[in-house]
């Protein structure tokens, strides 16, 4: 990622962290965490004997919820491959997330 800010050049914001950096699983976690907080996603788990719940296997779109036009609905479609792969979609990556910011005005 090209940026003309000096101040910028080699922080997070000039790095493509979701394909070469660790980072790029904390990422996908938290696009489904708030899929999965906005209802967008449902997130299948088995639940042990005492009613505890245990690992989730399973993540698909829930059926019937409107779009609420956030910028991380992008991701939607893809929230079954970003459970499995922990990384976000390669075509998509982190764009959506930097239009945002930018549109925001809290980089440029």
């Amino acid at each position: 990622v090209k940026t003309k800010r000096k101040d910028l050049k080699d922080t997070v914001v000039a790095q493509k962290i979701n394909r070469f950096h660790k980072d790029g699983h904390i990422l996908a976690a938290a696009v489904l965490i708030d899929l999965y907080i906005r209802e967008q996603i449902e997130v299948h788990h088995w639940t042990l004997q005492e009613g505890n719940v245990a690992v989730p296997y399973k993540v698909n779109h829930r059926k019937g919820q409107p779009v609420m036009e956030h910028f991380l609905d992008f991701y939607t479609p893809f929230a079954e491959l970003i459970f499995r792969d922990m990384r976000l979609p390669s075509g998509l990556n982190e764009a959506p997330i930097w239009d945002a910011l930018e549109r925001r005005g809290i980089v440029d």
